[in-house]
């Protein structure tokens, strides 16, 4: 459906593995990540960053429609919508550094998007340093000595400063679940007083909804 524009490769589930991220490396092209829009495959696509990059490949990231796979929108006989995602992918680890400003408090966010940034190549880190300063209100000189640290672990030995980052992935994949709750609440949040979703105690009284949801309560009747 692509003309030969693309070629897809499926790892065989979510679980790319260091052999395959091996032989993407011998192609000579920065692979694209289009993993399902879930919850599985949104922490895939976070565990994938940190196969490819010691391979010295950036990979970029096509956001699919939600709940979907390329399979799902072939199978559907909708090529456009895989097409077009794939036309408007963006570095993968834009992903990775967007899911830690918007669901860690800043200091924290600030900290853990170096690593993320120390992957990329030279001419990305200031741009990148300077999204995470304006973000988090971190200051620039700040960012930048604590950069060099990880450029520093990660240009003595790649595999091993990506193994201490794959190694945080539950934390990030829990992370991802209690952004996908609150989202799914947000809507109410908003109708109850808008504020209430700029509360940092809004992901906890989320949960609480969602729990009360599932146990097959009208929650939203409930507030």
């Amino acid at each position: 459906s692509s003309a030969g524009r693309y070629v897809g490769v499926a790892p065989l589930g979510t679980s790319l593995t260091t052999e395959q991220a091996r032989q993407l490396r011998s192609w000579g092209r920065d692979p694209i990540v289009a993993t399902d829009n879930d919850l599985a495959g949104q922490a895939a696509a976070q565990r994938h960053y940190w196969m490819l990059v010691p391979q010295l490949l950036q990979p970029r990231h096509a956001h699919l429609p939600d709940l979907s796979d390329p399979a799902d929108l072939l199978a559907a006989k909708r090529p456009e919508e895989l097409l077009d995602a794939l036309a408007h992918a963006h570095p993968l680890a834009d992903t990775l550094i967007d899911e830690r400003l918007g669901n860690l408090p800043a200091a924290d966010a600030a900290l853990q998007a170096l690593p993320v940034i120390a992957a990329r190549p030279v001419d990305h880190w200031e741009p990148a340093l300077r999204v995470v300063a304006a973000r988090t209100g971190a200051p620039l000189d700040v960012l930048r000595d604590g950069l060099q640290h990880h450029i520093r672990d990660f240009n003595d030995d790649p595999a091993r400063a990506a193994d201490r980052q794959l190694a945080l992935g539950e934390g990030v994949r829990d992370r991802l679940a209690t952004a996908a709750i609150t989202r799914r609440w947000d809507s109410l949040g908003r109708t109850i007083d808008p504020r209430l979703v700029a509360d940092p105690a809004w992901p906890q009284l989320a949960a609480t909804l969602d729990a009360i949801s599932r146990q097959g309560y009208e929650a939203g009747e409930i507030v």
